[in-house]
């Protein structure tokens, strides 16, 4: 299970390794993850226990009207909800996986920061 905390999430284009991955903040909290880019996009979901070390991540992601994704995907006047899903290892502090995103590969690095306040 993952632990409760706030977590890093960088990303990017692995059609495209020369292009700065963008950052994301995460909150776990009693099997809830909540989270935004700097870009206005935000995501919420759980971890779904995959019955080995790994847990499955089932994400929705609303992008803003007009938001663009590092693949190149770019949301109407209404913006746009995708449904994300990745495997992720949550006894590891830092890992990176590879998510499909639109038909398109992303790399995602994971990174534990710290706990919750208070």
């Amino acid at each position: 299970m993952f632990r409760n905390g706030i977590y890093k999430v960088s990303y990017r284009s692995k059609d495209d390794p020369s292009s700065f991955p963008q950052d994301a903040l995460a909150l776990m909290r009693n099997g809830k993850i909540i989270g935004a880019d700097r870009h206005g996009g935000v995501f919420t979901g759980e971890p779904v226990c995959g019955g080995g070390p790994l847990e499955s991540l089932k994400l929705n992601f609303t992008l803003p009207p007009g938001g663009e994704l590092v693949t190149g995907y770019v949301a109407g006047a209404g913006g746009a909800c995708l449904d994300l899903n990745g495997r992720f290892d949550p006894a590891l502090d830092r890992q990176t996986a590879t998510v499909e995103i639109c038909g398109a590969p992303v790399e995602v690095v994971v990174t534990y920061l710290g706990p919750l306040p208070g």
